[in-house]
């Protein structure tokens, strides 16, 4: 039964091209793996997304699904309806804020975050402005700063860097 607690399928609208997505999912699940959950990652670039889906629901109990960008899991939502059974929290994006809501599929992102349990955003400016634009989504909010992942890796001097009219200096 603790399995069960620590099982989060993760769906991403980006995993395998370089978007600010797919580092953002990726920061996320590496953050959440280390801290002994259990993370399947579903991508919406695959072809076959909805059968992945599909069979991950029918063979995994998760308990959470976290989507990733209102307006796609908001499509996701309308394709696999099933998936409301499980407890739902969304992580907005910038596009979702200052594009999707402006746009002509608003109401799918507006329809997915009536949906979640939870919604999450990167800062106090994106809280601000759905607290007051949105207010029927204030008991959802959750603000969240994006962070970063640095890898380890040997410091470069420098002439390394190609910047060797610069003398190397210590601080």
């Amino acid at each position: 039964m603790e399995l069960l607690k620590r099982k989060i399928l993760m769906i991403t609208p980006y995993h395998r091209s370089q978007r600010g997505n797919s580092q953002t999912s990726a920061r996320l699940q590496m953050f959440l793996s280390s801290r002994g959950f259990i993370i399947d990652l579903l991508s919406l670039e695959d072809n076959d997304w909805q059968e992945q889906l599909q069979h991950n629901l029918d063979s995994s109990k998760y308990a959470l699904v976290h989507g990733f960008h209102a307006l796609h899991f908001g499509q996701v939502l309308q394709a696999i309806s099933e998936i409301r059974r499980i407890p739902l929290l969304l992580t907005t994006t910038g596009t979702d804020i200052h594009c999707d809501l402006l746009g002509a599929k608003k109401n799918i992102v507006l329809e997915a975050m009536r949906t979640v349990q939870k919604i999450v955003v990167f800062n106090e400016d994106f809280h601000k402005d759905l607290r007051t634009n949105y207010p029927e989504f204030n008991n959802k909010l959750v603000t969240i700063p994006q962070g970063v992942f640095l890898e380890t890796s040997p410091i470069k001097t420098r002439t390394e860097l190609g910047l060797s009219l610069i003398p190397d200096f210590a601080c």
